[in-house]
């Protein structure tokens, strides 16, 4: 950061996130950097660092925080790893709601149990730690538009490689619907909205809260069941 370099903070990163100190300042950072919801802060820790005067591990320690409360989201590449602000979690809490992840971090302290990568039976629907695979593609298929048929060995160990992490069934619905609405996923017929797509840390860190649309498309989606089998396919 130079002499002519300014940081904008507004007023409720302080009243609504709570944020202080160089939580806040770091926050306001990756907030200039990503506010148009495209971009990202791609700079080094060094910059932060230098910019702050604070230690590498310092900044860190803050990053982990941020992340931690989900109001940035870490983004992974193979030249490194860029920063943006957690939109869908903002403006929840901007709007006086809070995203399931943030329950989450509030809940941290409660054990999670052993996650399984196998199948659930229908009478297991309700069991965050496994995915009924066939249910999951039914309601994949009728978001999308898509004609998925089969998950192969690959993907259904990523998807229980989530859960162990701490990702909820819940958190994958709320990609799913939030991607859908993504204009550019619109556009191109959802060609990118595979179920390796939603196995991904990335993808369920950027669409996975609940939002008003989330919320609302759950509510119309609880009673959709199978005649057959009386299966609640939302709850896969």
């Amino acid at each position: 950061m130079t002499n002519k370099t300014y940081i904008t903070i507004q007023g409720w990163m302080i009243e609504n996130l709570e944020l202080k100190g160089n939580e806040l300042i770091l926050f306001a950072v990756i907030y200039g950097f990503s506010q148009n919801l495209t971009s990202e802060y791609k700079g080094s820790l060094s910059y932060i660092s230098k910019g702050l005067k604070l230690s590498r591990r310092s900044v860190i320690s803050l990053l982990k925080k941020l992340i931690e409360k989900d109001l940035i989201i870490k983004i992974e590449h193979s030249t490194g790893n860029s920063f943006k602000y957690n939109y869908f979690v903002v403006n929840q809490i901007l709007s006086g709601e809070e995203s399931t992840l943030v329950k989450k971090v509030h809940h941290s302290s409660e054990e999670s149990t052993p996650v399984s990568g196998e199948e659930s039976t229908p009478n297991n629907n309700n069991n965050n730690n496994t995915i009924n695979y066939t249910n999951f593609l039914k309601f994949l298929n009728t978001q999308t538009g898509r004609d998925f048929r089969v998950i192969n060995k690959t993907v259904k160990g990523k998807y229980a490689a989530r859960l162990k992490d701490g990702y909820k069934k819940e958190d994958i619905i709320n990609s799913i619907i939030n991607a859908v609405q993504i204009t550019s996923h619109k556009e191109n017929g959802c060609q990118y909205l595979t179920p390796e797509f939603f196995s991904r840390s990335s993808t369920l860190d950027k669409y996975g809260f609940e939002t008003a649309a989330t919320k609302k498309e759950k509510e119309d989606k609880v009673e959709f069941k199978d005649a057959r089998k009386g299966d609640t396919h939302f709850n896969f």
